[in-house]
């Protein structure tokens, strides 16, 4: 089975722990190939994703993951120096934020285009967590985009990766934190030496987080729920594949 990831830095794996690479890992018969980019918005994602479908159409199953950045991107504008120049710069790169309404339109377009140019069953994942407390004014934007990725996977040839509600049940057990990638430099720099490191846990449990390491990214927990959410809704696909054979 060939399988296509692409989306933004969850699915890179270069900032947390890869999640993608654990599937890969429990499955070497599969061809799988990660087309996670850091920082992009579904604009830029759409974008990179049309291009990969034009290159090679033969994909059995294309996990589109997004949304993160559409809502992180817009908080930048109101913090330090550091991130308003992210910000600018993400702008200009063609990483443009979308609104629910516009979001919904562009994810829409993205699998309508991988309907008509492959066969592959498509897989759409929710967006886990924008901060690890749940009262957060970032989860609350989270309940609009995922509310659209859920109503569209209800669309023929989309399987849903529930990963929201598997983050809300695990942090629902638990005290949280207030923490949403509070430094610049832990977030450009620091994170991304201590996941190549290997060191991802020692954050969370340096800044009391439970499932990511910054509020955003994985640690070894999270990363476990999104392999086994996605895995899942990968083996589904195949089995709606082999019916329609």
């Amino acid at each position: 089975m060939k399988v296509l990831f692409i989306g933004d830095s969850i699915t890179r794996g270069s900032q947390g722990v890869d999640w993608v690479k654990l599937i890969e890992d429990a499955h070497p018969y599969w061809t799988i190939k990660n087309a996670g980019a850091n920082g992009e918005t579904l604009n830029a994602i759409t974008g990179r994703l049309k291009k990969q479908i034009e290159s090679d159409p033969s994909f059995d199953v294309v996990v589109l993951q997004t949304g993160t950045n559409d809502i992180l991107l817009p908080l930048f504008k109101h913090r330090g120096f550091w991130f308003q120049r992210a910000y600018n710069y993400q702008l200009k790169s063609g990483n443009q934020p979308a609104a629910p309404q516009q979001f919904e339109i562009l994810l829409t377009n993205a699998v309508d285009f991988i309907r008509k140019n492959t066969n592959a069953q498509i897989v759409l994942p929710t967006v886990g967590c924008i901060n690890e407390n749940l009262l957060a004014e970032t989860n609350a934007k989270l309940f609009s985009y995922n509310s659209i990725i859920r109503n569209l996977a209800k669309s023929p040839a989309c399987i849903l990766a529930e990963i929201s509600e598997k983050f809300q049940q695990e942090l629902g057990k638990t005290q949280t934190h207030d923490y949403c990638l509070e430094n610049f430099s832990n977030t450009a720099i620091i994170d991304l030496i201590t996941s190549s490191l290997g060191f991802e846990d020692n954050l969370s449990q340096r800044r009391k987080l439970h499932l990511t390491i910054d509020g955003v990214h994985l640690n070894r927990q999270g990363a476990q729920i999104y392999k086994n959410v996605v895995e899942q809704a990968i083996l589904l696909a195949k089995e709606k594949s082999l019916l329609f054979i």
